[in-house]
């Protein structure tokens, strides 16, 4: 399991029932569902690569992952998804994201169509539940805060090599220092990464 690619693993456990309560949830189709996701998943895994890609941040994941995230989250769907307003995902993601959730918000939005309070929504959901993803994999593998940003870092890198251009897109997003506007170049990659995310798994 150790080549195993996060990205992938999220992709299957969001894949399917999963973006359909997810959309029952929030009022939405579960291809709308499945659309923000497949966005905001590559995007939060970056950003967990990003920020364990120094010593400290990949202690400071572990240590989190190690204490509040088991992936017993993923056991009680319903449960978590009727209360998720209340559960840690603003947490996790101003943590994750620190300054730049609203940004990530408005790029899903201009994607999908959806407005920003829906995709934050999302957001806050999708969060905790990729981070018990990964606190399963991190017992499941034995890693510890070196291995865990060994496998983001793989994982970010095996999906730049299949798509390029969305992953530059989503490193120019999470780089930017509100000098440029990545917007004017997402028309294209909300279906281009459905399709590419969506591609041997319905």
């Amino acid at each position: 399991m150790n080549n195993a690619n996060f990205v992938d693993l999220l992709t299957q456990q969001f894949g399917g029932q999963a973006a359909e309560m997810i959309g029952q949830q929030l009022g939405i189709d579960k291809s709308a569902a499945q659309l923000a996701l497949s966005q905001f998943l590559p995007i939060f895994t970056t950003a967990l690569a990003n920020n364990a890609s120094q010593e400290e941040g990949a202690q400071a994941l572990y240590n989190a992952v190690e204490k509040d995230h088991d992936g017993s989250v993923l056991e009680n769907m319903i449960g978590f998804l009727g209360n998720f307003s209340q559960g840690p995902g603003m947490g996790i993601m101003g943590h994750v994201f620190g300054g730049q959730i609203n940004q990530v918000a408005d790029f899903i939005s201009s994607n999908t169509g959806l407005d920003k309070q829906t995709t934050q929504s999302i957001m806050q959901i999708a969060a905790p539940l990729a981070m018990g993803m990964l606190g399963k994999e991190q017992r499941s593998q034995g890693l510890n805060a070196q291995g865990l940003a060994q496998l983001l870092n793989t994982s970010v890198q095996d999906v730049k090599q299949t798509d390029p251009k969305n992953m530059g897109l989503i490193g120019k997003l999470l780089d930017r220092n509100n000098d440029g506007n990545v917007m004017d170049d997402v028309a294209a990659m909300g279906m281009s990464l459905l399709r590419n995310w969506m591609n041997g798994r319905k």
